[in-house]
């Protein structure tokens, strides 16, 4: 379980490694805000046919994270440029034998990134991860019921636990 959330994270890195080499702003036609944070997670939940109230809560939601987001790229100095460099070494090392945070250190480095600038993806990936959980949390029983369970927590502990216990062989 722990595998896949982090194998999760690291696919949720890339992609934010992806959306912010160019702002969307500068983008023009079809790509034009395509991978906001909003998009991103709209597209997530285009199964669960949201009402006008959702998508309107998720845009104001996904404008704060965009806010602070922006504000931990600043203050980590990534640049498009690392942010490119990183993704790259994403590309390259995916089919590496390496999982989970061994990867992810293994990207790092072959990215160049420093400590700080490291953490700064993990906290980029936090805010990512909090819009979509606080947006599932927007949905009715009937609309989570639709998604994929990776985005919906899997009982009273979030699929924490060990599972079911094995009866004795008496």
């Amino acid at each position: 379980m722990k595998l896949n959330v982090v194998c999760l994270a690291l696919a949720m890195t890339i992609c934010t490694v992806a959306n912010a080499q160019e702002p969307a702003a500068k983008k023009k036609g079809k790509q034009a805000g395509r991978n906001t944070p909003a998009a991103l997670v709209t597209r997530q939940l285009k199964d669960v046919e949201l009402t006008e109230q959702q998508k309107s809560k998720i845009q104001s939601m996904a404008k704060e994270a965009m806010a602070e987001m922006k504000s931990i790229r600043e203050d980590a100095g990534l640049t498009p440029k690392l942010m490119k460099q990183r993704t790259e070494a994403a590309k390259a090392l995916k089919d590496s034998e390496k999982k989970g945070d061994e990867l992810v250190k293994a990207i790092n480095e072959k990215a160049g990134l420093n400590e700080a600038q490291a953490a700064a993806f993990q906290k980029l990936n936090a805010v990512r991860q909090k819009l979509l959980k606080d947006s599932v949390a927007l949905l009715t029983d009937d609309q989570k019921s639709k998604l994929p369970k990776r985005l919906v927590g899997k009982g009273p502990n979030g699929g924490k636990g060990k599972g079911k216990k094995k009866k004795d062989a008496a």
